[in-house]
């Protein structure tokens, strides 16, 4: 039987600072098992806390990736690897938001052939990945790609097809929305919804018109189906609508599709100075199916609130004296096809200083143009996203 209690305090538009904090450990190994077989192997651990209005988390992450690759073998390079991940979530519960505290597991394998043929200049590229986690039964993910290339050129042809397994917010969620018609509005994850699928079809060019230079084009068509998203049941026999609730379920009813294309360059007219650029174009329709009903329509006007049509990048690096390096990164998002966001730009820098041979210090700064900005429009999470300027110290060593 559902959970059907109605809170006193239920969602209100959201304005004020989110609190996070988090940490990691990343352990990495790469070392050769013989000759032409080499082992790859990483430990991550992760932790953060999120503090809301609406909800108050705390997750913690344990990764082990493996892999091994067999290089010229009988004129083919093949790679098998595994990915093992656990996943320990804390929710402390809100007057608006609810889900359950659990561990859930991840387990995933994958094999990549390469054959060559014609001393390289033509290579077949295969692969399949599979994939299973808490919620779901083993997913299938293949991948084919065709190359033909020379020295100054390249071109390629691939298909692939990829799919997001459902998470805990589609098995557990209990979201107090808002009030309609006197009536609660509250999202809930019941754990109907089954993986969302996409496949994806690609051609591209790569181009060297004189060394200096990388010129790469990529024309692509996408095509989703099965994407996650609300639909409102209504039926006067449904529990929540005898208890004055009207509930949200978090289930497959959305396909589309999209198309566009990619354009990147890069020169180097001096060893000390890199220029570099892209484009991108991209167009996505969806479509609100099997169900149709207030909730999906909103949802397929909305998203076009979050597709901006036109991605440029101007960047700049320059290493004008031994161990200092400065990048510079110019970009511009929009206009959105929907909404209230014209477009915006962005600008990141960075200076970078190498003291001994494997050790950097750099000093990065993001959005520096402005203080803040607007970057979306108000989405099925309810509120838009609000981008502030950020300042940050690393360093890093890199161990032989």
């Amino acid at each position: 039987m559902p959970d059907v209690s109605i809170p006193a305090q239920l969602a209100q538009e959201y304005i004020g600072n989110n609190g996070f904090n988090g940490k990691n450990l990343v352990l990495r190994l790469e070392t050769a098992l013989m000759p032409d077989i080499l082992f790859k192997g990483q430990l991550f651990y992760d932790q953060y806390k999120l503090h809301t209005q609406v909800t108050r988390e705390q997750k913690e992450t344990f990764d082990g990736d493996f892999q091994i690759d067999f290089n010229d073998l009988l004129r083919q390079n093949i790679s098998l690897g595994t990915n093992i991940r656990r996943l320990r979530t804390h929710v402390s519960d809100t007057p608006q938001f609810k889900l359950p505290s659990r561990t859930t597991k991840l387990t995933s394998f994958f094999v990549n052939d390469e054959l060559r043929l014609f001393d390289g200049q033509f290579r077949i590229i295969g692969g399949l990945k599979m994939e299973r986690n808490s919620y779901t039964s083993w997913v299938y993910q293949p991948s084919a790609r065709a190359i033909v290339s020379d020295e100054s050129w390249a071109l390629w042809i691939s298909a692939s097809e990829a799919a997001r397994t459902p998470n805990d917010m589609e098995n557990g969620l209990q979201w107090n929305l808002r009030r309609s018609a006197g009536k609660l509005v509250r999202q809930v994850g019941s754990g109907v919804a089954k993986t969302e699928k996409v496949l994806s079809y690609e051609v591209g060019a790569r181009l060297r018109p004189v060394e200096e230079s990388l010129i790469e084009l990529t024309a692509f068509k996408i095509r989703y189906k099965g994407v996650l998203d609300t639909w409102q049941d209504r039926s006067a026999t449904n529990p929540y609508i005898i208890s004055g609730v009207i509930p949200e379920y978090l289930t497959n009813v959305l396909n589309g599709e999209g198309d566009g294309f990619e354009a990147n360059f890069r020169y180097n007219p001096w060893q000390w100075l890199t220029l570099k650029g892209s484009y991108t174009y991209l167009h996505q329709v969806y479509t609100d199916y099997p169900v149709k009903d207030g909730e999906t329509i909103w949802t397929v006007r909305s998203n076009k609130g979050q597709d901006p049509a036109n991605r440029f990048h101007l960047g700049v690096g320059l290493n004008p004296v031994k161990n200092i390096e400065f990048d510079a990164n110019l970009y511009f998002t929009g206009p959105f096809r929907e909404g209230d966001i014209n477009g915006y730009h962005r600008l990141d820098m960075r200076l970078a200083w190498k003291p001994v041979e494997n050790l950097e210090i750099s000093l990065i700064g993001q959005d520096m143009l402005q203080a803040s900005y607007q970057s979306n429009t108000d989405s099925i999470v309810g509120y838009a996203a609000r981008i502030s300027q950020r300042y940050y110290a690393q360093v890093s060593y890199t161990y032989d």
